[in-house]
């Protein structure tokens, strides 16, 4: 796929990327991964594909401004967990208000986990599922951007671990886009 291609395709997730970015602009506690993440490192080698959703991570400490902003501009709000996610049950009695879906008529889905950002001895410290947590070097917390938005993500290397880890774990369960995980770390690589 070309960039022209790439910017038809995804027109509604560029769309709800600046909208997310324009609200979360000043807030240095949020993460954009999944294809969003993936893609503002691989644009460089000219690798890109239709993106579904938009997953991020933002601090348990912005979560009623950011939901008041989205929803200001139209967004309704849900749950992202659903019966055939691993653990849904866990999931949904811990507390699906950490783990929530914006969405809005023309716009693609923007899935945001809320957790508290712990800041200790170099690392951010980040709770993914109940009593699971991610410890990340500072350093690989890095500014990027796609087709000029910016954003906060990892590293690309930092991104590449956390894609061979859901793609060995989470990926056994889930037996679809086997293929586009697989391109998707080459590209990182």
């Amino acid at each position: 796929m070309d960039i022209e291609d790439f910017k038809d395709q995804n027109e509604l997730v560029l769309q709800t990327l600046k909208d997310f970015s324009n609200i979360t602009t000043n807030l240095p506690n949020i993460l954009i991964l999944g294809s969003v993440g993936l893609t503002s490192h691989t644009q460089n080698v000219n690798y890109y594909r239709k993106i579904k959703d938009i997953d991020t991570i933002a601090d348990m400490a912005y979560r009623s401004e950011i939901e008041d902003q989205l929803i200001e501009r139209g967004y309704s709000r849900s749950t992202f967990i659903g019966r055939s996610m691993p653990f849904s049950n866990i999931l949904i009695r811990y507390s699906s208000n950490r783990y929530t879906r914006f969405f809005k008529q023309d716009s693609c889905d923007l899935e945001i986990l809320f957790t508290p950002f712990i800041y200790d001895k170099g690392r951010l410290r980040i709770e993914l599922f109940p009593k699971f947590y991610a410890s990340i070097p500072e350093k690989e917390l890095i500014e990027t951007e796609l087709l000029g938005i910016k954003f906060n993500s990892l590293s690309a290397e930092s991104l590449y671990a956390v894609k061979q880890l859901t793609h060995n774990s989470f990926g056994r369960i889930y037996k679809d886009d086997i293929q586009k995980r697989t391109l998707d770390h080459q590209a990182l690589m």
